[in-house]
């Protein structure tokens, strides 16, 4: 039996969402842009995708851009707004948290003149309010804060951040990197006071390749291509009939079941927490101790981030993919990089032994009971394994593992 836990990475598609997508695959396959019978049943499919979608955020359908996911909707907002107020302030902030689709665009920024500043975190993994309020200006022009750290789980004050921004950068456009945060806690446009905020299928069982961009009435931002009018010219390029139709059933299939995906994600994970706890002390000789990165009160329910002692978590993710339980040392775009550390924990304080010794686990609207108790056994073995292997490296005697 395998146990995924990696669906802050991605997850798997529902059936219902499936079952949705299959008619715009097959037969009703026509260009939402056509002025035909089958393009107009493919507009009308998709504008329904865009009206549920925004009954769920509390927005307007106009408000709502469809884009190839949440990466594109980043550099969309940041890009765009930062283009079109230029003449207003080149300034920027960003957060130490943000994802890399959010920080290497307003890093390319100051290769057009803007200058960047990077907001730092607590020791929490939370965005520092006061060193924040110290960083705006008057000719600040685009702030960015997610909600929901892609790699702690950490819920960022984003009513506190957009507070600052009004009081101090009166300018500004305030975006929310929401991907993280759909269906793990409360999202509403209105009530994080954002201009902009965006979203993708692929973490909430829906399909990858297409997300959405909330882009609040008024708020012109430049578009990044060109080429069509589709989407009112702020993305064109013929629309992904099946795979928006799959985001918008994803979306409300989140919101629909949210209440009781986190009471069972609350239960689940500390469930694991204090089986992982004990695993490691028993385990490792001398009573070393679990790190948890964020504490679970301030994070989404669905996240853990945790250090274990005498191991780097990539040797880790390794050894538990061999007893079948997949998670990650992070997020799925460093993986491959050969980056060394965290941006994330580098800010909240970590060494970067601590940073390299993280693994995430990350639970999914199909997680049970069951998946925990195998993931147990699973690090339980791996944990075992590793610290018989530590031990012996140097050649030290130690007691029976668990």
């Amino acid at each position: 039996m395998t146990v995924y836990l990696d669906h802050n990475a991605t997850s798997p598609l529902l059936p219902e969402v499936v079952a949705a997508m299959q008619p715009y695959l097959v037969e009703r396959f026509g260009n939402p842009s056509s002025i035909h019978g089958l393009g107009i049943e493919a507009e009308r499919a998709m504008e329904g995708a865009r009206l549920s979608i925004a009954r769920n955020l509390g927005v307007l359908p106009t408000e709502l851009v469809f884009t190839s996911g949440g990466t594109e909707a980043n550099n969309l907002a940041l890009l765009g707004a930062a283009r079109v107020l230029h003449r207003r302030g080149r300034h920027v902030v960003v957060t130490a948290a943000e994802h890399d689709s959010v920080f290497e665009p307003a890093q390319s920024l100051i290769e057009e003149g803007f200058e960047v500043d990077v907001a730092p975190l607590d020791p929490r993994g939370l965005v520092d309010g006061d060193r924040l309020a110290g960083l705006l200006r008057p000719d600040t022009v685009v702030v960015a804060c997610l909600l929901a750290s892609h790699e702690t789980g950490a819920i960022q004050p984003v009513c506190q951040v957009a507070s600052l921004v009004r009081k101090h950068s009166p300018y500004a456009r305030f975006h929310v990197d929401a991907v993280q945060a759909l269906g793990k806690t409360a999202v509403s446009p209105s009530t994080l006071d954002c201009d902009s905020l965006c979203g993708t299928a692929h973490k909430l069982g829906g399909p990858k390749g297409v997300g959405f961009l909330y882009l609040r009435a008024g708020a012109h931002i430049r578009p990044l291509t060109f080429g069509g009018g589709q989407e009112k010219g702020l993305r064109p390029g013929t629309q992904d009939v099946p795979a928006i139709v799959g985001l918008a059933c994803a979306l409300g299939l989140a919101f629909e079941r949210q209440r009781s995906h986190l009471e069972r994600w609350h239960r689940l994970r500390q469930r694991l927490l204090e089986d992982l706890e004990r695993i490691v002390q028993e385990a490792f000789f001398g009573g070393a101790t679990l790190r948890v990165n964020t504490p679970m009160e301030l994070s989404v329910p669905s996240t853990l981030s945790l250090g274990f002692p005498g191991t780097r978590g990539e040797i880790l993710v390794r050894a538990l993919e061999d007893h079948g339980v997949i998670c990650s040392t992070g997020p799925a775009c460093h993986e491959r990089t050969g980056k060394r550390g965290s941006r994330t924990l580098q800010a909240m304080g970590l060494s970067l032994s601590e940073q390299e010794s993280t693994v995430r686990i990350s639970f999914g609207p199909g997680t049970t009971d069951l998946d925990v108790d195998t993931a147990r056994e699973g690090f339980l073995a791996a944990l075992t394994r590793l610290a018989w292997m530590v031990s012996g490296s140097k050649g030290s005697r130690r007691r029976q593992p668990v």
